[in-house]
């Protein structure tokens, strides 16, 4: 398929796979990272073709080595402006504006997720760098969350789209901490999430994300309704956008380990981190949010990283999450408008 025109000299493009590869052809693609960005941004718009048709793309080959590399490959696209406040994930500042991907323990799965749909102002885009590929395992899983969308339980999705989905997000007080070293990397602290240690900042901070935001024994909570899906808005498509099966703790979506965790460190006496409800505040039952988790599997692939890879995502379209791993493993992020 000749999508890059004179461009595909360049480049092979497989289409047959998911996500689809673009792989480097050229010898300045492939060693120089100056020539691998100047080619993405002459062919932005088939680049975005692309993403509309199959919601995510592979890079290959291009010579990317570091953060600033993977930075300057996507300089064309926008970064996401309201940032990662209030995000749920442990994750630093690399480069620019380049991130850690989620810092979660390793035997720790990340289920399928839109990134930040937990939030009014969540990124457009998102794109992941493999900077050093783990031993095993360590895929960002991939969703086709158009797929999801067809398969997902109608009278459920019509109860989503009747009363919304209501997310809490609850940060602790930077002075306390659940007692084991992976819950207190799991939970993190509202001077963390909103980047202060005022307590004034971090509210101001917390309520500019549109959440409603409530300081209670235990630190800041924040909650925020949202409407469960989205009308994508190049293609008009409805798709399923919310994080219920993921944003749920239970034995599934953080797995028997980290479930008996949260049990044995907070038990009833300390809320968890995070819960999602109906938006009217009535429950999501176990046995709906348990329907969604074969759906959820069946739309999801896991493609392997090599070093250098790009994948940059619609974050409407395309669900991401990681697989579990060993071995030393550094993918970065980019929030992208």
């Amino acid at each position: 398929m000749d999508v890059f025109g004179d461009g595909l000299r360049d480049v092979d493009f497989d289409e047959a796979v998911y996500p689809p590869v673009v792989t480097a052809r050229a010898k300045a693609l492939r060693e120089d990272p100056a020539s691998a960005s100047s080619w993405t941004t002459n062919h932005k718009p088939v680049i975005e073709l692309i993403l509309l048709r199959f919601g995510v793309v592979t890079f290959r080959g291009f010579g990317l080595r570091a953060a600033r590399d993977f930075d300057a490959f996507l300089s064309s696209f926008e970064g996401h402006g309201a940032g990662y406040a209030g995000g749920t994930s442990p994750r630093g500042a690399v480069s620019g504006r380049v991130m850690q991907s989620t810092q979660a323990p390793p035997d720790r799965e990340i289920l399928l997720h839109q990134e930040m749909a937990y939030t009014r102002d969540f990124p457009k885009r998102l794109a992941f760098f493999c900077e050093v590929p783990p031993e095993s395992g360590g895929e960002t899983l991939i969703g086709d969350m158009r797929r999801f969308t067809r398969e997902v339980p109608n009278a459920f999705f019509d109860r989503v789209k009747r009363l919304g989905v209501r997310y809490v997000r609850r940060f602790r007080h930077p002075d306390w901490m659940p007692g084991h070293p992976d819950l207190d990397l799991l939970h993190r602290s509202w001077a963390d999430a909103f980047g202060s240690e005022s307590r004034e900042e971090a509210e101001a901070a917390c309520l500019a994300t549109g959440s409603d935001c409530v300081w209670t024994p235990h630190g800041l909570e924040a909650s925020f309704v949202t409407k469960g899906y989205e009308i994508h808005p190049q293609t008009g498509e409805e798709i399923w956008f919310n994080v219920i099966p993921a944003f749920d703790l239970n034995a599934v979506s953080q797995g028997q380990r980290f479930q008996a965790l949260h049990e044995e460190f907070y038990g009833t006496e300390h809320p968890w981190p995070q819960a999602v409800m109906f938006g009217d505040g009535s429950e999501i039952s176990p046995q709906e949010i348990a329907a969604l988790y074969p759906v959820m599997n069946a739309a999801t692939t896991a493609p392997k990283w090599q070093h250098g890879d790009v994948q940059l995502l619609d974050n409407i379209l395309t669900g991401h999450g990681r697989a579990t791993f060993t071995g030393q493993r550094l993918v970065r992020v980019m929030l992208l408008a």
